[in-house]
């Protein structure tokens, strides 16, 4: 086989060529090395450029322009190609502090499951039984004190795309609860219209339950990074019962009121981050106000061995008011896992409150409610996020 001098100069050239570049460039072929490259989409630089300035200095130029194009297409986050293939526009792409530094699709789904611990602050002054020939009070509704009572509390939030979500909340308590024990007098009697007397000293053990159920669906759309607004729908209801158990020695006497409030309307409201220096701590609150429609409905009623039952009822709509502020610590456990605990506060005002009932009862007019009461609600929430 023969070869012409042109043909050994190609080889030659070629040769030199590849050795160039062998000792110039590294390519970042080992695990150790290989973490060092966060940026897709950036140029690999040459490693000889202590050896050869005016070469590098275009290679680096280069790699600016590069990464230059790159932030450009993907709204600064560094990466052109990252969310290809997710789904989502390259609006709707994040870098996240957790989210390992590189670019991704916003998460979709944010589900809260959790419980509250709530109180039911005790009723206004209201007077229950009297001593009929002093006027003084034997049982006054203020000394029921509720129980601290546990419940659960679950929300799922459905990213919309960009800064829109739609949110669905849920929580309930089922069982508080209070008692009063006291002997009358010889002679007392109900506050009613007209009053409801005992004759004979009659030991009354007073029993007080309550319980709360809320749903809400809201529509939320982020400000910036700390704040965003709300606008959505409420269904509160507020159902207690308030018992009297009369022993007059020779008969038994039960003295029943039941009142339910079912409050439907709309809110709005914002969430403000109060604390973020972006690590994986930071501190929510949220701020909700709302004007309601309340159907309210009570139901009073006497039973005895001796004598004949009776009662009352009657229902009105009433507006009335629902205002709750939040706060929360949230600690991001992981990409997806999030702990949250927190204070919140739920006032309500507008409703009917079984131990405001007895004065409005008209026995007579088997009729009577009073819807212009209010209810108090505050205790501890914890929740555990799942974010994907």
């Amino acid at each position: 086989m023969t070869f012409s001098w042109r043909s050994a100069a190609a080889i030659a050239f070629l040769f030199a060529a590849q050795s160039v570049s062998a000792q110039d460039y590294d390519y970042y072929s080992t695990p150790e090395t290989a973490l060092e490259r966060v940026n897709p989409g950036y140029s690999l630089v040459s490693d000889a450029a202590n050896r050869n300035g005016a070469t590098n200095t275009a290679i680096a130029g280069k790699t600016a322009e590069s990464a230059a194009t790159a932030n450009s297409a993907t709204g600064a986050c560094g990466c052109a190609t990252a969310c290809d293939g997710c789904g989502c526009g390259c609006t709707d792409c994040c870098c996240g502090k957790y989210f390992d530094n590189l670019c991704c699709c916003q998460p979709l789904w944010t589900v809260k499951a959790g419980i509250v611990y709530l109180d039911r602050a005790n009723p206004h002054p209201a007077g229950l039984v009297e001593n009929t020939v002093t006027g003084a009070t034997i049982a006054n509704a203020q000394n029921f004190n509720f129980n601290w009572n546990v419940g659960v509390d679950v929300s799922a939030i459905r990213s919309l795309g960009g800064s829109k979500a739609l949110e669905v909340r849920y929580f309930g308590i089922d069982g508080w609860r209070a008692t009063q024990n006291f002997t009358t007098s010889p002679i007392w009697n109900f506050p009613t219209d007209p009053p409801l007397f005992g004759l004979g000293s009659a030991n009354i053990e007073a029993v007080y339950t309550s319980r709360l159920y809320s749903t809400e669906v809201n529509l939320r759309q982020g400000m910036n990074d700390r704040f965003g607004w709300l606008i959505g729908f409420r269904w509160l209801q507020v159902h207690e019962n308030l018992n009297f158990d009369a022993d007059f020695g020779g008969n038994q006497a039960s003295i029943t009121d039941n009142v339910d409030n079912n409050l439907y309307g709309g809110q709005l409201g914002f969430n403000w981050q109060v604390y973020n220096r972006g690590g994986p701590f930071r501190v929510d609150s949220v701020f909700k106000a709302g004007i309601f429609g309340n159907a309210a409905n009570n139901t009073f009623g006497v039973t005895q061995q001796l004598g004949p039952a009776f009662g009352a009822n009657q229902s009105r709509g009433q507006v009335a008011f629902v205002g709750e502020i939040g706060l929360t610590g949230v600690y991001q456990w992981t990409d997806h896992i999030a702990l949250r605990g927190g204070y919140q506060v739920l006032w309500v005002e507008g409703i009917a409150v079984a131990s405001d009932q007895l004065t409005a009862i008209d026995v007579l007019a088997a009729s009577g409610i009073d819807s212009t009461g209010g209810a108090f609600y505050h205790g501890a929430l914890a929740s555990v996020d799942f974010t994907w």
